[in-house]
């Protein structure tokens, strides 16, 4: 599996920028997702500060899994992160998808009148809130969805309920 990101120029007139990424993380709701990802680019800094109304995707073997428009650029320690934000984000319809395995972490909080059960599995670029999976032979509704890569294999912490 190959993650990469994008920074795209369209809106201010650009062509795209590549990214390679250090890390990122997504975070998603039925109704939003916030993106972070750090790239070593830093000789790219002024290319993307120019395309600070482009969108910044997240890319898994080539293909657009996952977009938000530009909310921050900023360099530190010898890194770019970049920041989206989609207050409108919508993953389309929500289904039944193909995953069906074994929890690598499991845990559940009880709050009066709500529980919240919590799932990580490895990385699948199927899965999006709304859907129903299958994680450890029961069914498992996604409400929100982690996802995290930092060099190493990407995983993904989903909350639900079963």
């Amino acid at each position: 599996m190959n993650i990469t990101g994008r920074l795209t120029g369209a809106p201010d007139a650009l062509a795209d920028v590549e990214l390679s990424l250090t890390s990122f993380t997504a975070m998603m709701t039925e109704s939003d997702v916030t993106l972070s990802c750090a790239c070593p680019e830093v000789a790219f800094s002024d290319a993307l500060n120019l395309r600070s109304n482009g969108s910044l995707q997240i890319l898994v073997d080539g293909s657009v899994w996952v977009e938000a428009p530009v909310s921050l650029v900023s360099t530190k320690h010898s890194l770019i992160d970049i920041s989206g934000y989609d207050p409108a984000y919508t993953n389309g319809a929500p289904g039944v998808k193909g995953f069906d395995g074994s929890a690598i972490y499991r845990s559940s909080t009880t709050t009066t009148g709500s529980s919240a059960e919590r799932r990580r599995i490895p990385f699948d670029n199927d899965i999006f809130p709304g859907d129903t999976i299958q994680i450890d032979g029961a069914g498992f509704l996604v409400k929100t969805l982690t996802a995290y890569y930092h060099g190493d294999a990407p995983l993904i912490d989903l909350t639900g309920e079963l």
